[in-house]
């Protein structure tokens, strides 16, 4: 009976030590894939009442927001170890901006700017902030 009891005894400790293992293994593998995953702290994003401007690498671009005609936010089923949300900017023939929540600024554009635009759909913004999955909500169109 006592070899039952330490067979059953060392299968138990190796599966929790198996377990804690691939545990290990995958916190240390999302927190590599979090640091190499995350390229938008390598840009900023500024604004003020005419224009959205994009900088990278030392390079700015600018848009004005009077040729805005959509703002599309995606939400991905990714987070919360990568960044989930991303805000598509249809500036129509001037071409689109997909720029990733987390991105330098984009709070302060957010809650600065985008917020306070007539015609927000707020309802639509809401339901993407709280959105887990692949989905995509138009928050803003002219």
């Amino acid at each position: 009976m006592s070899d039952i009891s330490d067979l059953t005894l060392y299968i138990t400790h190796s599966a929790v030590l198996i377990a804690a293992l691939i545990a290990a293994g995958l916190v240390v593998r999302f927190k590599n894939a979090k640091k190499r995953l995350k390229p938008a702290r390598l840009y900023s994003v500024g604004f003020d009442e005419n224009q959205l401007t994009v900088t990278i690498g030392g390079e700015t671009r600018e848009w004005s927001w009077r040729g805005l005609e959509q703002i599309t936010l995606h939400a991905s089923d990714l987070g919360p170890f990568i960044d989930d949300q991303t805000y598509e900017f249809d500036f129509g023939v001037n071409g689109s901006l997909n720029l990733p929540s987390e991105l330098n600024g984009m709070k302060d554009l957010v809650e600065g700017y985008l917020l306070k635009i007539k015609g927000l759909d707020h309802k639509s913004f809401i339901d993407a902030m709280g959105c887990t999955d692949n989905q995509s909500f138009k928050i803003y169109m002219r």
